[in-house]
């Protein structure tokens, strides 16, 4: 068995009815970065590999209404075509979980003696009830390269598979997990990501720009009682040297022309040194680069002049609460007043900083809460991501939660577990509705209708229409980011593009489900509302059968 198809789960939803304002999830299209990992180690050892991502191969815009169709279609036709020994199944997130089965399902219809295996967020921390899919023959637990190969191998040479660490398999009809023990400890004897095996142009056009993901470590040293990262890479953190990792950089800037790459480790700011090195790497060879998470309590101002110098564009600081209480509990060490003098210092620098924050925390009273997001605006950061909180099956909260009883739903729709969930629990302190209610209301404040980009004399216009452009092209009816994005291209002295979305937003106001969802922004005294209602009472465009003229 040596050609092995592995097919990327897609993160869409998995029916075409989810297209009201709240319940339609925003696309995202995830690079391949696993399965590009697996595909180098396994081709390294002989085996033969194809990548097939159907999210990113059928994905348009005019069509994601109903594409998931398009994508059960494209998937049956691509297994019906292509000659493997193996299927692999990427299924990074639990929400993901129905186009896993469904890949399964197919496969095994149409080759039902070829094998299945999946791994990825889903499978790792589900393996019992992923193997309950019959379709589904082994399940690969967390870090994947070496547990793969040894599955593969064992199965090539007609062995068992019951002393194989992190597998989950099926004998005489029942279910067995080993758990996932040992992890490379020298990952940099793994050989580079195979993008070659992908079509990176379409990611790039997906994306609108030249960008990679890289992860410069594994695992980290913290114990987050919301963090499943663990399950995946363990808590030995392991990292590569500078000089592996841009060795990297060359390789993708030689071979894919890129002319940005983003870090997604889980705190990439642990080694001073390592990092240093990194940063001025990347200074002398000119390209753009971003961190997905850095902690303030391993990042001083020296670390954030070379990010600057050295050619970075935005960091990600995970600061998940403001209260001292919470934090604690959540076993996060961060360190609130020096994050605001990282804010201080990245906007006297010029390097964008943005604010992870996650609402409907268990430890959470409403005062809790409340200090959170007042935090949060008062930290005045490029951006704040106020993310509801998702339980993960096999986390220290998740426990908690079922241990205090306050799962609102006892037996939870997978696809739920999404950034876009309307919250899973409700606790003696608050209920569900309260919490939505007052995260959404700070996230239009804190981002939108008082976003410092667009209020302050040393705002980043750019930015401000970059993240403004990102949420309207992915929520066409979210009038607010549209009536910000027409303020900011006003003051950068745009007035036309400023004149089309100011009449944009105006037709969307006269929808229904958008009056619903923002009519109550609408009546808010604020700088941003207030320039829409003056221009809209000037009357100077926006007149039926008119073209647009422009602001004055």
């Amino acid at each position: 068995m040596q050609k092995i198809l592995f097919i990327m789960a897609p993160s869409c939803a998995y029916n075409s009815s989810a297209n009201t304002l709240k319940e339609k999830n925003i696309t995202v299209i995830s690079q391949p970065l696993s399965l590009c990992y697996l595909a180098g180690f396994l081709r390294k050892h002989g085996y033969n590999i194809e990548i097939y991502d159907p999210h990113i191969e059928n994905y348009d815009k005019s069509t994601e209404n109903n594409l998931p169709d398009i994508i059960r279609t494209a998937i049956k036709n691509k297994i019906a075509s292509t000659d493997y020994d193996v299927l692999g199944i990427s299924s990074p997130f639990i929400y993901t979980y129905q186009w896993t089965h469904y890949i399964a399902d197919t496969a095994k219809q149409t080759h039902p003696d070829k094998l299945v295996i999946t791994g990825g967020g889903y499978p790792s921390l589900m393996p019992e009830r992923v193997m309950e899919d019959r379709n589904i023959d082994y399940v690969v637990i967390g870090e994947g390269e070496l547990a793969l190969l040894a599955l593969l191998d064992k199965i090539n040479s007609a062995e068992k598979v019951d002393d194989l660490d992190g597998i989950a398999y099926r004998s005489n009809g029942n279910i067995f997990v080993n758990p996932k023990k040992i992890f490379i400890e020298e990952i940099e004897d793994i050989p580079y990501p195979a993008w070659d095996l992908v079509d990176t142009d379409k990611y790039f056009q997906f994306q609108n720009k030249k960008s990679l993901n890289i992860i410069s470590s594994r695992a980290c040293p913290y114990m987050c009682t919301f963090c499943s990262s663990y399950k995946s890479w363990g808590r030995g953190f392991r990292k590569r040297s500078a000089e592996n990792i841009l060795g990297e950089i060359d390789y993708l800037l030689q071979n894919f022309g890129i002319n940005e790459v983003r870090f997604i480790d889980d705190n990439m700011t642990v080694d001073k040194k390592r990092f240093m090195k990194i940063a001025e790497g990347l200074r002398d060879r000119g390209i753009h680069w971003n961190i997905n998470n850095i902690s303030s309590f391993t990042t001083d101002n020296e670390m954030l002049r070379m990010m600057k110098d050295g050619g970075c564009d935005t960091i990600a600081i995970g600061v998940e609460s403001a209260s001292k209480k919470t934090l604690k509990s959540l076993q996060k060490p961060v360190d609130l007043v020096r994050t605001k003098e990282i804010l201080k210092e990245c906007r006297r620098i010029g390097l964008r900083c943005n604010l992870l924050f996650i609402a409907g925390l268990p430890y959470d009273t409403k005062d809790d809460m409340n200090k959170t997001l007042k935090y949060a605006e008062e930290a005045r950061a490029d951006w704040c991501t106020l993310a509801m909180l998702i339980p993960f099956p096999g986390t220290d909260i998740y426990d908690f939660c079922v241990e205090h009883d306050y799962f609102i739903e006892k037996d939870i729709d997978l696809a739920k577990f999404t950034l876009r969930n309307k919250g899973f629990i409700e606790t003696e302190h608050w209920d569900r509705d309260w919490m939505i209610k007052t995260a959404h209301e700070a996230n239009i404040r804190i981002n939108f209708i008082r976003n410092y980009n667009i209020l302050e004399k040393d705002g980043d216009l750019d930015y401000a229409i970059k993240m403004f452009g990102h949420v309207f092209r992915f929520h066409p009816k979210h009038v607010i980011s549209c009536i910000c994005l027409a303020y900011a291209y006003f003051k950068k002295g745009d007035r036309d593009k400023a004149a089309e979305l100011i009449c944009n937003a105006q037709s969307l106001l006269e929808l229904e489900d958008v009056k619903q969802d923002y009519e109550e922004f609408m009546n808010w005294d604020e700088e941003v509302i207030n320039f829409y209602h003056s221009q809209i009472d000037k009357n100077r465009f926006c007149q039926a059968g008119k073209e647009n003229s422009a602001l004055k």
